[in-house]
């Protein structure tokens, strides 16, 4: 028999913070540490996305309770939370924050779902530990270590992975090596992956072909007594032939072009932990992303291309360090953890080896013509925070305050600099019958980002952002959970109320001419909503059931004007494109131990939604299910078969740009049979 903790199974929160943590408890997941509480973060454990077979991180997240992702390829895959996209959210792989917008209908999220271990989602922001930067939540990854491939003491092992997909022809294999000696560590991990166009329940074409992604990482660690050191560079890159708009759908007219997305990222980090005194870590960072459009003469001369006319790469570059500590005070009864520390982080975007092309009359020949780099758009932020959480018995008082400078050097324009005040209050009491109840508050704060980095080219002489005034919102949300366990039995709950007014949202807009961008205060939002979720777990069946409902108001703003002559209401870039129906999840599970065997179902549906033009987004219910097989007779053998969409549902995902169903619809995908095997040694 094996004992097995997915995702659902632990994750109990739609929860206050990542730093607040109650009834903590760990699971030893095949050498994977897993921690989960009543008020915490969302985990998605390694195993949890082995076993479901996602494949990608989109299918993984989309079961949580506050989260929405959408988009049909790894370019497009695009996360919200709470009526806020990606822009809004704090999102780090390893720690290392991936900023920048490069082009608003792609995707700034680069990752591979094998490598990761674990995902931490925090819904809210009501703690000031590291979060500076985030109006709506923060998406935390984390990637494997030596040390979850070697088991059972052993100095060498690894692990050999391939699966493959019907509906996109997609195969992945991946082989990762580790080995450790005399408390050094070494980790070697390769990937690649290959697909074609998929496609949806009406057989439309969607996502991207000739896909040929790749994956490396390596990390380094030494450790000895209370000091540990940690190198690591990864170099991923999806590359294939993708539609310049990835959210719009594909038609016999979408131009296929050749793109990249590559993203290396390299990170040091040291801990030290003698005490409860001193827990002390420190991390320095450094990561580039890319939207490499250097489309070939065989792609301009197939579509016929004429916009954009330049090819080019677009990066944004973001460096930071972390300083930090932990100090515990106190007793079991009466105890207090200070976290505090200070955070840097610069982000740059630009565009480099852009050329510009033109189509001889006879249309078979391109010339390209050399052209200077962009101008570059600059941001930075220092940060230094405190928070205390106080322990008196059975309650539970965390204060926190953090201070921002923030610095944007515009593209052509004056520098402007930023400095806010951000304090935090959680409030949490435990019952002795397993019921808890908490309340918190934050202002959030957000500087101007860097303009979307694939308008910015030597076309554009400056970026404007005079009487530019800092994105600011105070978050509110409380209510109750309840746990108990027993030897067989165990039931979660969480219910969850919250309420988030924004304040002087950013809008980036180009002049008339083309030759100016300009950042304009749009006005606000309110967003308000629940959040709940229930378990059961009785021996070998688990039960999961949540339910999300958020609504969007917006106010003040200006009316902009589109090319067809018709005005709308500016709406801040943060935003999501429009407000999305109640969410609705269910899971079960069932643990054939004597048969070595998990049988899994999701359900994830979505009602109808009236946006507030009149214009319908329509409701949808998609069904998965899952099988995992871990053979008694071959130790460490694992065998992994899913079908999602098994009906076939032809549906649109609630975070795509249009409401309208139609030949320009980005559909999700039909059924998909995904099968794999993986192999540790």
């Amino acid at each position: 028999m094996f004992k097995k903790i997915t995702l659902l199974s632990i994750a109990t929160s739609l929860a206050l913070a990542n730093s607040f943590s109650v009834n903590e408890e760990k699971y030893e997941l095949d050498n994977i540490s897993v921690t989960s509480s009543s008020l915490g973060t969302n985990n998605i454990d390694y195993v949890d996305i082995s076993e479901k077979a996602s494949g990608n991180i989109r299918n993984a997240l989309r079961q949580i309770p506050g989260i929405y992702m959408g988009g049909t390829s790894n370019l497009n895959q695009k996360i919200h939370i709470r009526g806020l996209n990606e822009k809004a959210i704090n999102i780090t792989i390893d720690g290392a924050r991936q900023m920048g917008n490069i082009f608003h209908h792609s995707a700034n999220l680069i990752i591979d779902a094998d490598m990761i271990k674990a995902v931490d989602v925090g819904t809210g922001v009501l703690s000031v530990v590291n979060n500076s930067g985030s109006l709506g939540g923060s998406v935390a990854f984390s990637t494997i270590d030596a040390i979850d491939l070697l088991q059972d003491g052993n100095l060498v092992g690894g692990k050999v992975k391939t699966s493959y997909a019907t509906n996109n022809k997609e195969w992945q294999n991946s082989l990762a090596l580790a080995g450790a000696h005399h408390g050094f560590s070494i980790l070697a991990y390769a990937k690649h992956n290959s697909y074609e166009f998929g496609k949806s329940a009406n057989n439309q074409r969607i996502g991207g072909t000739d896909g040929k992604d790749t994956n490396v990482l390596i990390k380094l660690a030494y450790e000895k007594d209370e000091h540990k050191v940690k190198l690591s560079y990864e170099n991923t890159d999806y590359k294939g032939r993708y539609p310049l708009k990835g959210e719009f759908g594909i038609t016999d007219n979408t131009a296929i072009l050749s793109q990249s997305t590559p993203r290396k990222t390299l990170i040091f980090n040291y801990a030290y932990n003698p005490s409860d005194i001193i827990d002390f870590n420190l991390k320095f960072y450094n990561t580039k992303h890319t939207l490499s459009h250097q489309f070939t003469k065989e792609d301009i001369l197939l579509a016929d291309l004429k916009k954009p006319s330049t090819i080019k790469d677009s990066n944004v570059n973001t460096f930071g360090f972390y300083i930090n500590n932990k100090t515990i005070l106190g007793n079991d009864e009466i105890n207090n953890t200070l976290r505090y520390g200070v955070e840097y982080y610069k982000t740059t975007g630009y565009n480099s080896n852009i050329k510009q092309f033109s189509i001889d009359n006879s249309k078979q020949n391109v010339s390209f013509t050399p052209m200077p780099n962009s101008p570059k758009d600059k941001t930075s932020n220092f940060s230094a925070y405190l928070e205390d959480r106080i322990k008196i018995n059975n309650f539970y008082i965390t204060p926190g305050l953090r201070v921002d400078k923030y610095t944007l050097d515009n593209s052509g324009a004056k520098k402007q600099s930023f400095n806010n005040i951000s304090p935090a209050l959680a409030l949490e009491y435990d019952f002795t019958n397993g019921l808890n109840v908490f309340a918190g508050y934050q202002k959030a704060f957000r500087g101007p980002a860097p303009v979307e980095v694939f308008k910015v080219s030597q076309i554009v002489t400056s970026v404007i952002s005079d009487d530019l005034k800092p994105e600011t919102g105070s978050l509110y949300e409380g209510g109750l959970s309840y746990n108990y366990e027993n030897d067989d039995l165990n039931i979660q709950a969480i219910a969850k109320y919250f309420y988030a007014d924004y304040k002087n949202l950013i809008k980036e807009l180009a002049s008339s001419s083309g030759t100016t961008y300009v950042r304009k205060n749009t006005g606000g939002a309110k967003i308000s909503g629940m959040e709940l979720f229930a378990k059961l777990a009785y021996k070998d069946f688990s039960a999961s059931f949540s339910y999300t409902k958020q609504d969007t108001k917006y106010k003040d703003g200006f009316k902009t004007s589109s090319k067809n002559g018709s005005t709308s209401l500016a709406k801040g870039d943060v935003l999501a494109y429009t407000d999305m129906g109640d969410k609705y999840t269910l899971n079960l599970e069932y643990n054939f131990a004597n048969l070595d065997t998990i049988l899994g179902y999701n359900l994830l549906a979505f009602s109808s939604k009236t946006l507030e033009d009149k214009s319908k987004r329509a409701g949808f219910g998609v069904s998965d299910v899952y099988l995992a097989y871990y053979p008694s007779y071959v130790k460490n053998l694992e065998l992994n078969l899913s079908v999602n969409n098994i009906f076939n549902k032809l549906y649109v995902s609630h975070t795509t740009r249009g409401a309208n169903m139609g030949a320009n619809t980005d559909y999700e995908a039909g059924r998909n049979i995904r099968f794999g095997f993986a192999y540790s040694f």
